[in-house]
C-alpha cells in the first residue's frame, strides 16, 4: 500500500486531498468466475479536514448528532462504456446520524479495478465548498465517456450569503473522475436543515441516467416535498444535452394526486401520498421509463392512521410504479403503471418472528436497508425490465428476502414476484436485503446483496456481533417466460460469496439504524464484466466518541466518532458462463 498526497482541479480551485493506491487481493476462483476481489478502496486518512469550528456547524438543535467522520455509506460505481479500465465508485464520507456526510468521497481505478485512487469533491463548506452536508450520490456514464455525478446537499444552519441552503446538484467529467466542471444547482430551495417550519421545498434521492443511444444526454430526478408540515412528494426533472454544460429548467413530472388510477387505491388526500426513489431508465427502443415508489394510505384510512403509522405497517401501502416518456422526457404519462406492491419489512439484527400483525419474538437491532427501494435493469439487448427488492412474502415470519419481477414487454405486463437471494431459509438468520441488479451481455442478469445467513442469531445483550456477508447470484433468461429455476424466465447459474469474511453489522454507524451499504448497494455491468461496490463494517478496536458540544437545557448533543467504521470494497466478477 503506497500514499501519496496530490492536488486535484475542482470547481475551478486548486484543492489538496490525501490519495490512496490500493494494490489488488489474490484472486478468488470460484467455477465459471475469476476476479472476484473484496479490496478496501476507501481512505486510509481523514479525507475533509475540518476543525472544530467547522464541526460545530453540524449542531442541530434539540438533537444528538453523531458525526462518524471516517465512515463511508452508500456507494455509487460507473465503468466507461468506451472503456473499460476506467472505473469510478463516488460514496458519502464522514457519514452523520441524523443524514447525510461531510462530503462525498470519489475513488477512481483507471486499470480495471486493480488499483483506485481517493479524492474528494468538495461540496463541504470547511473545504472551501457549498454546503454543510451532502450524500445520495448517484454517477452514470453516457456513450460518450462523460460521467454525470448528482448529489443532495443541504446546509444545517442558514447561510445568510446566499438563499440555496440546500437543493440538487449535478457535475460532469471528461477524464472519468479525476477533474469535475463546477457544480450546478438543479433544485435549490430556502430550507435548512435546522429550521422547525418552514413552507420551501425539500428535495431528495437524486438520481442521474445518462441515455445510452443519444451522446451528451443525460436525465437527472428527485422527489421533493412542498415543505416539512407535508408528507406529500412529488417526483422532478432536469436534463441536458450537451454534455452537462447546460441544464433545462427543474419540472414536476409526476403529482401522485393527479394520477386517476392511482385514486382508486388510496384515501384521496393530497397530504397521504409520496414517491420516494425516482430512476430514469432508457430503453432499446428510447422510451423513458421513471421508476419510483409510491406511499399511501388505502381508501377508508384517515389523515392521523396514516402519520401515526409505525411499522409494522397497518395502515400505509407501498407499490413500485412507473410513467413513461415515448418522446425523450418532453411529455410523460399522467397515471402511473404499478408494478408490484411491496411490504417494506425492516431488517433487524436478531431476527424476529410475527403473527397476528405485529412481532411476536426476537428483534435485536433495527438496520438501515432498502426496506421501501429498489433496483431496476433493463436487458439492453431486448428490452426485458428487472425490478429487485426487498420483501417478506416468501416466510411465514415475514423476514425479508430478495424479490425480482420481470417485464418482457417494454413494462407493459409485469411478472408475479420470485425470490431470487440464494440464502438458505432454515439459516438461523435468513434475512437478505439490499439487492442492486444489471444485465450482462448474453442475457445474464447479476445480482448483488446482503444476508445474515452465516449467522447464528443469537442477540447478546452485551457486544452484539451479528455475522453479515455480501452475495452475488447469476441467472440466465430463457426463451420460457415461465421457465427456469425461477419460473419467471431465469435460471440460475451460479451464486458465490462476495466479501472474503464475514463482518459486523453493528460495528457501522448508527444512521436511522444500525448502517453499512445504508440504502442501497451497487453494481453495473460491461460485457461479461460485473462490476460491484459495497460498504463494509471495518474489524478492528473502536475508539471512545468525542463530546464536541453538550446543552443539557435543549437536549443538544453533537458527538464525534473518530472510528473507521465502515469502508466502501470493490469486486469485478467476470463469468464467462
Amino acid at each position: 500500500m503506497v500514499h501519496k498526497f496530490s492536488k486535484i482541479l475542482i470547481m475551478g480551485i486548486t484543492i489538496s486531498s490525501f490519495t490512496t493506491i490500493i494494490s489488488a487481493s489474490d484472486d478468488i476462483f470460484r467455477k465459471n468466475y475469476f476476479d472476484v476481489r473484496d479490496k478496501n478502496i476507501g481512505f486510509d486518512t481523514n479525507p475533509v479536514p475540518v476543525n472544530e469550528s467547522c464541526l460545530l456547524s453540524q449542531v442541530v438543535d434539540g438533537q444528538t448528532t453523531t458525526i462518524y467522520r471516517n465512515s463511508a455509506v452508500q456507494p455509487a460505481i460507473a465503468v466507461n462504456p468506451l472503456n473499460k479500465k476506467y472505473v469510478v465508485v463516488a460514496f458519502e464520507e464522514g457519514v452523520i446520524s441524523n443524514n447525510g456526510a461531510l462530503d462525498v468521497g470519489i475513488a477512481t481505478s483507471r486499470d480495471g479495478g486493480k488499483h483506485f485512487s481517493d479524492m474528494v469533491f468538495p461540496f463541504q463548506n470547511c473545504i472551501g465548498g457549498i454546503a454543510d452536508r451532502s450524500g445520495d450520490t448517484s454517477l452514470s456514464y453516457g456513450p460518450d465517456g462523460i460521467l454525470y455525478l448528482a448529489v443532495n446537499v443541504t446546509n444545517v444552519t442558514q447561510d445568510i450569503n446566499t438563499l440555496n441552503q440546500s437543493g440538487i446538484l449535478v457535475s460532469y467529467s471528461n477524464d472519468n473522475g479525476l477533474t469535475w466542471s463546477n457544480p450546478r444547482w438543479l433544485a435549490a430551495s430556502q430550507d435548512f436543515f435546522n429550521e422547525d417550519t418552514f413552507v420551501f421545498p425539500i428535495n431528495n434521492d437524486p438520481s442521474v441516467t445518462a441515455d445510452p443511444n443519444n451522446s451528451g444526454t443525460a436525465y437527472v430526478v428527485w422527489d421533493q416535498i412542498p415543505g416539512n408540515l407535508s408528507s406529500h412528494s412529488d417526483v422532478f426533472k432536469s436534463c441536458t444535452f450537451d454534455g452537462g454544460v447546460t441544464w433545462c429548467p427543474q419540472e414536476m413530472i409526476y403529482n401522485p394526486f393527479d394520477d386517476q388510477e392511482f385514486a382508486v387505491i388510496n384515501n384521496g388526500i393530497y397530504n397521504n401520498m409520496n414517491v420516494q426513489n425516482p430512476v430514469i431508465v432508457v430503453l432499446p427502443n428510447g422510451d423513458l421509463l421513471n421508476f419510483m415508489t409510491r406511499q399511501y394510505a388505502g381508501p377508508g384510512t384517515t389523515e392521523e392512521q396514516f402519520l401515526d403509522d409505525m411499522w409494522p405497517w397497518k395502515y400505509r401501502l407501498f407499490d413500485i410504479a412507473f410513467i413513461r416518456s415515448t418522446d425523450n422526457g418532453v411529455t410523460w404519462d399522467r397515471d402511473a403503471t404499478i408494478v408490484t406492491t411491496i411490504d417494506a419489512n425492516e431488517t433487524f439484527t436478531g431476527g424476529y418472528t410475527y403473527g397476528f400483525g405485529g412481532i411476536t419474538g426476537g428483534v435485536g437491532s433495527q438496520t438501515r436497508t432498502e426496506n421501501e427501494f429498489f433496483s431496476v435493469a433493463v436487458n439492453p439487448e431486448n428490452g426485458r425490465l428487472y425490478v429487485a427488492f426487498q420483501s417478506g412474502q416468501f416466510t411465514q415470519n415475514q423476514l425479508p428476502q430478495i424479490a425480482l419481477v420481470t417485464s418482457r414487454d417494454n413494462g407493459v405486463t409485469w411478472s408475479a414476484a420470485a425470490r431470487v437471494s440464494t440464502t438458505p431459509l432454515n439459516a438461523p438468520n435468513p434475512q437478505a436485503f439490499t439487492p442492486a441488479i444489471t444485465v450482462a451481455e448474453g442475457g445474464y442478469v447479476g445480482l448483488l446483496y446482503n444476508d445474515f445467513s452465516k449467522d447464528n442469531n443469537a442477540v447478546p445483550t452485551e457486544n452484539p456481533s451479528t455475522k453479515t456477508n455480501v452475495w452475488f447470484a447469476e441467472y440466465r433468461e430463457t426463451n420460457n417466460p415461465f421457465g427456469g429455476s425461477t419460473g419467471i424466465g431465469l435460471n440460475l447459474v451460479n451464486s458465490l460469496r462476495v466479501s472474503k469474511h464475514s463482518y459486523i453489522m453493528q460495528k457501522g454507524p448508527d444512521v436511522n439504524g444500525i448502517m453499512t451499504n445504508g440504502d442501497f448497494n451497487a453494481l453495473t455491468a460491461l460485457g461479461d464484466d460485473y462490476y460491484a461496490s459495497y460498504i463494509k463494517a471495518l474489524d478492528c478496536p473502536l475508539m471512545p466518541a468525542q463530546t464536541i458540544f453538550d446543552e443539557p437545557d435543549t437536549s443538544t448533543v453533537l458527538i464525534l466518532d473518530n472510528n473507521k467504521r465502515t469502508s466502501p470494497f470493490f469486486s469485478r466478477i467476470d463469468s464467462k458462463g
